[in-house]
């Protein structure tokens, strides 16, 4: 069951960032769930893909993550990512907010 701390217990439990250890994966990426920055040239192989098939098999991305080193969540994921992004850019365009002034 979830109960809530109140702020004073939340501000017991600081982590100093500078004395953190950073635990690496095989492929190099960060476990601390910091945003990862897969570079130009993956970020085009992907970008090439997600322009065929915005949904693309099991057997793509496996293709995909072999091909870019990347495991087969990272491109899972960032298939969801960049769908994600280009349905809140097209609510966006489609239903901007007035200005009631």
């Amino acid at each position: 069951e979830f109960t809530p701390q109140s702020p004073q217990q939340s501000l017991n439990c600081s982590v100093n960032w500078q004395n953190t250890e950073e635990l690496l994966t095989p492929n190099g990426s960060s476990t601390t769930g910091q945003k990862r920055h897969y570079g130009p040239i993956i970020n085009q192989r992907l970008h090439e893909q997600f322009k065929i098939h915005q949904y693309p098999s099991r057997v793509v991305k496996e293709s995909l993550a072999q091909e870019l080193g990347l495991t087969f969540r990272q491109v899972e994921k960032w298939f969801e990512n960049r769908r994600s992004h280009l349905k809140k850019a097209s609510n966006k365009k489609s239903n901007p907010i007035e200005n009631h002034s």
